[in-house]
């Protein structure tokens, strides 16, 4: 099988290369760094493997050993786990109570052994898988198939993370095109996908015992087109927490002591001990801030910075805006912006829509279209366009 060995040794060398890369990345989140070439490497080392499985057809016998060494295959999915809560949740460092994620790769080994309880022969008779006897086969496919829901379980498991990270950045900043981790959650959808047709995948040649390609094919494929697409996009990730708000920004941690987590659809707030006097207060004095300041118009503006300028505790304004706006302070700050940058173009006619853009706030002129046609429903050259034509 050429290609296949091919195409997972391909796969393998950019892999190796890749890790070298990660490791020299001097800034950001070091042990997020490290972990990620833990994740890669490990991948890579099961391409490497799996390639010389597809060439022992060409072997005197079937390698014990190189068998053996998949097994760390378990190793991927906690690994992408601590990566993202690292990424996410950077106070909550790896300790050693962490090292149960790892415990089904000696468990696996153990019970794969031949002679074992899974492969109860001697395999030195064998040169290679499909010359195994089918039972064998069947039991070698299906102990395999836990590595595939490890894998699915863990990628969900991220994807949770992801989505709690997400919607807390939302109420802490204006700005998300460097923060919101959206190359992270698409390498997370690539091994969802990867577990996915993985698992199904041998599952159906465990039972229907056809010869429907080399095996691990998908994951070979799928992991192939994920160690490319982290060369791509996911090498240089940007620094995600400043160091004046650290760590707390993250996954919906509270920024300060007291601030409870809001829920998926931004629930009232509980036990914050805001009344509702206080509440109207600071809405008040909220609307005063942007009417005479605006500080929308200020670009990566944060709920600390409004919150200082108001003269109240950041979890109060996030409680106090979700409750009377019906909106996160990155939707509430936008569409202020949006209706400023909707005054500019029709009392500025020659400012160019770039310009515009800069001046609402909005650190680039494709950040402010996509918020602007969200909003309007039409790009702000058609906005332009269309208010003219009605004035003439």
């Amino acid at each position: 099988m050429p290609t296949m060995a091919t195409l997972a040794q391909l796969g393998a060398a950019q892999g190796l290369m890749l890790v070298f890369a990660v490791l020299s990345v001097g800034h950001g989140n070091r042990a997020a760094n490290r972990v990620l070439a833990l994740f890669i490497g490990v991948l890579s080392l099961r391409l490497f493997l799996l390639a010389l499985e597809y060439q022992s057809f060409h072997a005197e016998r079937f390698n014990v050993a190189v068998f053996s060494l998949l097994h760390l295959s378990y190793a991927i999915g906690p690994l992408l786990f601590f990566y993202v809560r690292l990424l996410t949740v950077p106070e909550n460092r790896l300790a050693l109570r962490d090292a149960w994620h790892f415990l089904p790769i000696p468990l696996a080994t153990l019970l794969m052994l031949p002679g074992g309880p899974v492969l109860p022969l001697d395999l030195s008779g064998y040169n290679h898988f499909n010359a195994l006897p089918d039972e064998i086969r069947t039991r070698v496919i299906l102990a395999s198939t836990p590595v595939f829901l490890s894998l699915g379980i863990y990628s969900s498991l991220c994807l949770r993370m992801l989505k709690r990270y997400h919607r807390s950045i939302r109420e802490r900043f204006s700005a998300l095109e460097s923060i919101n981790l959206d190359w992270l959650r698409m390498l997370v959808w690539f091994c969802l996908t990867i577990a996915s047709f993985s698992f199904f995948g041998e599952l159906y040649r465990a039972f229907a015992l056809l010869d429907i390609g080399p095996r691990s094919a998908y994951s070979v494929v799928f992991s192939v087109a994920l160690i490319y697409y982290m060369g791509l996009r996911g090498l240089r990730q940007p620094l995600i927490f400043d160091q004046s708000e650290g760590a707390a920004v993250a996954a919906g941690l509270p920024e300060m002591q007291g601030q409870p987590e809001l829920g998926e659809h931004g629930e009232k707030y509980q036990k914050s001990g805001l009344g509702d006097e206080q509440m109207e207060s600071i809405w008040r004095k909220l609307q005063a801030c942007m009417e005479s300041a605006a500080p929308y118009l200020q670009p990566g503006i944060k709920l600390a910075d409004i919150a200082r300028m108001v003269g109240t505790r950041a979890n109060y304004l996030s409680q106090t805006i979700n409750s009377r706006a019906g909106e996160s302070f990155f939707d509430y700050i936008n569409r202020h912006r949006v209706e400023y940058a909707k005054t500019l173009l029709l009392s500025e006619p020659d400012m160019t829509v770039s310009e515009v853009a800069l001046r609402a706030g909005f650190n680039s002129q494709n950040v402010f279209n996509g918020h602007f046609k969200k909003r309007v429903g039409k790009t702000p050259t058609q906005f332009r366009k269309l208010k003219v034509y009605t004035k003439q």
